[in-house]
């Protein structure tokens, strides 16, 4: 058995207006470069504005992608 399958990560995104704009360019960098991948992540935990990208990170399946639209919108 691979010890990369038996990875599980939590992702803790806190608050703080726009904190959240920098946790999509964190969060986008681990994704796309593969540090992090979907099937890895265990738990997702956020406040305020955190709680708000976690949401999304969580219910999308393309998560990261939809994040950065999200944050263009606003």
């Amino acid at each position: 058995m691979d010890a990369d399958n038996d990875r599980h990560i939590g992702i803790v995104l806190g608050g703080g207006g726009l904190l959240g704009d920098f946790q999509v360019g964190a969060l986008k960098y681990l994704y796309k470069n593969d540090e992090v991948k979907e099937e890895e992540v265990a738990c997702i935990a956020g406040t305020s504005v955190g709680a708000i990208n976690g949401v999304i990170l969580a219910t999308v399946k393309v998560c990261v992608d939809r994040l950065e639209q999200f944050w263009h919108k606003t």
